[in-house]
């Protein structure tokens, strides 16, 4: 889809255009295939460099990095349940003809 959009005669013209008024300014932009590796055989694929530095084992340590993401990618979940449980509650709260009071129920 993007080799189709960057094929586009316009946006081509317009990315030169750009490009030559950046130029002028002092700046000069790399393509991006001058610059970027692309991912795989082991080079940026997240199989797990650390952990294969740690670990040793290549399938050890791409199982313990997607462990590590699976958790990651479950924290914001956790949060997101949390505060979705807040809102109920607050939401009752608001409609509560007798909210609970800061003292404990002690009224002294």
């Amino acid at each position: 889809m993007v080799d189709f959009f960057q094929g586009l005669g316009f946006v081509r013209s317009g990315a030169d255009y750009f490009q030559v008024a950046l130029k002028d300014l002092g700046i000069s932009l790399d393509a991006a295939e001058e610059v970027v590796a692309y991912s795989g055989g082991g080079i940026g694929d997240c199989g797990g460099g650390p952990f294969r530095m740690l670990i040793g084992d290549e399938t050890l340590a791409s199982i313990a990095a997607t462990t590590l993401k699976a958790w990651l990618l479950l924290l914001p979940a956790l949060s997101t349940a949390q505060w979705f449980q807040r809102t109920i509650q607050a939401q009752r709260m608001l409609g509560s003809a007798h909210p609970p009071s800061r003292t404990g129920g002690y009224e002294g």
